[in-house]
């Protein structure tokens, strides 16, 4: 049938058109792995020509980094529905790359499967940005663990958010995450928790931060501890205000020596 046979064509230009303007590598592989058939984005990511990779085994692209045990998971996986996740993979020139791998299998009219289909995506970048983020992450955690003035994040109604460990032992919690969602009147007395959330909701309204302030800070036992805070206000993208980020240094010793 010859309209059947230009829409199969039609439906085939379509399909090779889609799959050479993607930017991610597509590769159709028989059951052994042997490659059949790439797009343009696996020349340009791989570095190979045609010649030298059509009919080539694909593991000539995987670096000796990945796991063997992963490896051997893929195809098996992939006749049973599919897999996806992480690979280290190698250009012709030898370096090596993290990609993000997607497969499938491809039946013939009798569903027996005739080959095997991989998507993959250069994640370099994105490896790039979460190494970045880790080791900001691992700086920010050991300065909250270390650093002896107290750190803490409210809400707009004064509700502790997050806290260092510094400000756990000022607050008297059990642990870090006892104080969380709690407000200095669990805390302090009814004197010192008023006067910090009237301080906290003018830095919320006016946007106005609140620097070295010198606060006598007295539990809920009596202690009595002098401390200089300082309390921002945190702003969203669209610039509205979402709470505040505080931090005191206690001077208790310096204000008896002074009286």
């Amino acid at each position: 049938d010859i309209t059947e046979r230009k829409q199969s064509e039609s439906k085939l230009r379509l399909l090779a058109y889609a799959l050479s303007c993607t930017r991610d590598s597509f590769c159709l592989t028989d059951l052994q792995d042997n490659i059949l058939l790439v797009n343009d984005a696996f020349y340009a990511t791989y570095g190979y020509t045609e010649d030298e990779v059509i009919g080539k085994n694909i593991s000539m692209m995987r670096s000796p980094e990945t796991p063997k045990e992963i490896l051997s998971q893929i195809s098996p996986a992939t006749l049973s529905g599919g897999w996806h996740g992480e690979l280290i993979n190698c250009r012709k020139d030898g370096t090596e790359f993290p990609i993000e791998l997607w497969t499938s299998v491809v039946r013939d009219e009798r569903e027996i499967p005739i080959g095997l289909v991989g998507i993959a995506r250069d994640i370099s970048d994105r490896k790039a940005v979460e190494e970045t983020l880790a080791h900001e992450s691992m700086l920010w955690h050991t300065l909250m663990d270390n650093i002896p003035d107290t750190i803490y994040f409210k809400d707009t109604e004064s509700r502790f958010t997050r806290i260092n460990k510094a400000q756990a032992i000022v607050l008297g919690a059990a642990s870090v995450e006892k104080a969380l969602g709690k407000t200095d009147f669990d805390f302090f007395s009814i004197e010192h928790a008023r006067r910090a959330f009237n301080d906290e909701k003018e830095v919320i309204q006016t946007g106005k931060p609140i620097i070295g302030k010198v606060e006598k800070v007295i539990t809920l036992d009596g202690v009595v501890r002098w401390f200089s805070a300082t309390k921002l206000p945190i702003r969203n993208s669209d610039g509205s205000i979402s709470g505040i980020v505080g931090s005191s240094r206690e001077i208790t010793d310096l204000m008896i020596t002074e009286h």
